[in-house]
């Protein structure tokens, strides 16, 4: 039997198998725009193609290229329906176009990279999220328009980023600290009255579709508080006493108040376990009109409210215990979701030799192997903020606020926005001979751009009425208010926040003095810079009563944008290196060899005067057998830090099954990270799961490239001396 050999069409590096059908629904689809297709005709010409194709494959042992197949294509619809063949022409030239200079719309259509890379906890290959990415089209272009045109400018030329311009046209806020308790007590969701749950495990049923709604309807992240389901435990307990005290006296069963009780626990513990996962993949399964699942944190301060700590213990061993076991994946392996964030307060309760340690060791076993939590300093929270504060979305914090009976209001608070400042580039512009004082000019310039880009929001964010998203405004998430209300009067009330990021100290100082904010001069310079800041958002404060505060951009693309203005206009980021990235907020350059105590305590003191949002992060190797180690690093941020994670990087390989710590970074052809897998060589990213925080969260895709050579700079902090 003779068996025809396979022909295989090279394009780009890669070989497909020659398909016909492609080539017959091209010339169909082609025919089509002229008139009803001769189908006959069409089978003639495709059989004539695939001998042609044949022909010059066996020549090259069966390969042929791409284009010699379209050459080919070409040539039999010339000779045999030439009209046919110039609609064919016609589509093949458009699509080069969209492949080379391709509208916002096409971008999204064919994923370009500038899509696929845009969010690391997006797969824009899925139609839900293209049709997410569609919708955010017309707003940008709106804003465009709405913007006052030298802010415009100023955004376009990478000096002050305007945040969230597919977003900010509309009637929607930024991230909040949610107040599920309140919501608890009855809301409407999609017209449906939701009473309050009669058990936890409701309670979480409800709690997710209060998120994936409230997600829709504002953008950034959430953050909700533990505490609020806890305190539904309890109210199962009672729910099975008196289920159980039914089946008993049915029954007619006598049994000791000892075995009754036990039995009372061992159904709350199923309940609380079924309801904990309910509530993770309900949170990762769900989509909201973003396109992506909930962007939630979930906070927890163990002393919060003693009167439910053993309650919230209980729901929070089981969290983090089902964190650490993952979600399953259709191949029966169990990876780590990106969401929720999990916030863990640390105070003399929690620290070394605190009556609830054994729930700091487990989070240090989930940090080992999740990522999380992340860890928030009480101590210094109190000291900073005069509260515990706990962050929204990213990293953002919000400002403390005292209602009228002396009590801080924690949650039902949010953010308007954010607006970033390109520090290298501020300190570059028009300043050649590297002067301090032309560095300050250009900045007073830009803080009136962000602080009218501010301005902008606030009067657009006024206008809108409780009842376009009443779940936030009318129910009680954020505030209550009749639905004809505006939000003017909340607007200006200085409960919400508005953010003033700032990105590249590093390349800012290094550029005027020579030196890192780490060193004499340099220091010394950069806490000016972060104290005119402060300065300048506490008397616009004052004059209009829109609570500023100092942010340290994430930049998880953003870092790409402004090191390109950089390159454009100076050839250089600031220190004068050929990296395509800048440095977030505060932090150390990526490749400073620091050891991670070090890192944690210097990068404090600016964080310290970043407090409406700031993270610090030290890189690990494989902690999982080195617990003590880990648990040495929560304690140092306990002491030293606002708010910080320990970061290390998690893969597993789908070819060979391998999985494990720290595969080899290798930068693919289209100037990507990809992760190596040291078993089979594997490269592929689809194939290659690598769990990695791409700024202040985790993601599973491939970042930019000026991300990734960040990425692939990061050198580890425990293990330093491996690394010098």
């Amino acid at each position: 039997m003779n068996i025809e050999p396979i022909i295989q069409v090279k394009k780009k590096d890669k070989l497909v198998d020659y398909n016909e059908n492609k080539i017959r629904n091209a010339i169909i689809a082609a025919y089509n725009q002229i008139s009803y297709p001769n189908f006959d005709e069409i089978k003639s010409i495709v059989k004539e193609i695939s001998t042609l194709v044949a022909d010059k494959a066996e020549q090259q042992n069966n390969i042929i290229n791409v284009n010699e197949v379209e050459n080919l294509v070409m040539s039999v619809l010339y000779k045999r329906v030439p009209n046919v063949a110039r609609e064919f022409s016609s589509y093949k030239i458009k699509k080069e176009k969209a492949y080379k200079n391709p509208s916002e719309i096409e971008k999204v259509l064919f994923v370009s990279p500038e899509i696929a890379q845009e969010n690391g906890n997006k797969n824009a290959s899925l139609t839900h999220i293209k049709n997410a990415y569609l919708a955010e089209i017309p707003s940008r272009e709106l804003m465009r328009e709405l913007l006052p045109k030298d802010c415009l400018v100023a955004h376009d030329k990478g000096a002050v980023y305007f945040h969230d311009m597919a977003y900010s046209a509309r009637s929607m806020s930024n991230c909040c600290l949610l107040n599920l308790e309140e919501l608890f007590k009855g809301c409407e969701i999609n017209g449906i009255w939701i009473d309050t749950p009669k058990s936890f495990r409701t309670a979480c049923t409800v709690a997710t579709q209060i998120l994936t709604h409230a997600t829709s309807q504002q953008y950034g992240g959430i953050t909700i508080n533990l505490l609020h389901l806890a305190k539904f435990v309890d109210v199962s307990r009672n729910k099975i006493r008196q289920e159980l005290k039914e089946e008993w006296d049915s029954a007619e069963i006598l049994g000791t108040k000892e075995s009754f009780e036990k039995i009372v626990e061992l159904r709350l513990a199923k309940e609380i376990k079924d309801g904990m996962q309910t509530f993770l993949y309900q949170n990762n399964t769900l989509c909201a009109g973003t396109g992506q699942a909930v962007f939630l944190s979930v906070s927890t301060w163990l002393n919060e409210n003693p009167e439910y700590t053993d309650d919230l213990i209980l729901v929070f061993k089981e969290f983090i215990k089902q964190r650490i076991e993952g979600i399953k994946q259709k191949d029966g392996t169990y990876a780590n979701p990106n969401f929720p964030k999990i916030l863990y307060f640390l105070d003399e309760d929690t620290m070394k030799g605190g009556k609830y340690y054994d729930i700091t060791k487990l989070c240090a076993e989930c940090s080992s192997k999740r990522l999380v939590p992340d860890y928030l300093s009480v101590k210094i929270h109190k000291k900073l903020k005069g509260v515990p504060t706990s962050p929204m979305g990213c990293r953002s914090l919000l400002h403390p606020y005292i209602l009228p009976n002396g009590e801080y209001e924690l949650w039902g608070r949010w953010n308007l926005g954010v607006q970033s400042l390109n520090l290298p580039y501020i300190a570059m512009e028009n300043n050649p001979e590297k002067n301090e004082g032309v560095l300050f000019s250009n900045l007073s310039y830009y803080l009136d751009i962000a602080h009218r880009d501010m301005l902008w929001r606030a009067n657009h964010i006024s206008k809108i009425k409780a009842g376009q998203s009443p779940l936030l405004w009318v129910y009680g998430g954020l505030t209550k208010l009749n639905p004809e209300d505006t939000l003017e009067k909340e607007v200006y009330s200085g409960r919400p926040s508005i953010s003033l990021g700032y990105a590249g100290l590093y390349e800012c100082v290094k550029y005027i003095t020579g030196e890192s904010q780490f060193e004499e001069n340099g220091n010394k310079l950069a806490h000016k810079i972060l104290d005119y800041l402060n300065e300048s958002n506490a008397k616009f404060k004052e004059q209009t009563g829109l609570a500023a505060g100092l942010y340290g951009t994430p930049m998880e693309t953003l870092v790409d944008n402004f090191a390109q203005a950089c390159i454009r206009d100076f050839g250089h980021v600031g220190d004068y290196s050929d990296r395509k990235f800048i440095t977030n907020s505060y932090h150390y350059l990526v490749s400073d060899k620091v050891d991670a105590f070090t890192k944690l305590t210097n990068e404090a003191q600016f964080s310290n005067k970043t407090t409406s949002g700031s993270i610090s992060y030290v890189e690990v190797p494989n902690m999982s057998n080195n617990l003590d180690a880990m648990l040495d690093i929560i304690e140092h941020i306990g002491n030293e830090c606002l708010y910080a994670e320990i970061n290390s990087e998690i893969s597993s390989c789908k070819t060979c099954g391998f999985e494990g710590y720290d595969f080899k970074k290798i930068t693919a052809e289209d100037g990507t990270v990809r992760w190596k897998c040291p078993h089979c060589g594997e490269t592929d990213q689809n194939k290659v799961r690598t769990s990695y925080r791409i700024c202040g969260y985790i993601s599973n895709y491939t970042p930019n490239k000026a991300r990734s050579e960040d990425i692939i700079q990061r050198v580890k902090h425990l293990n330093i001396q491996e690394n010098l």
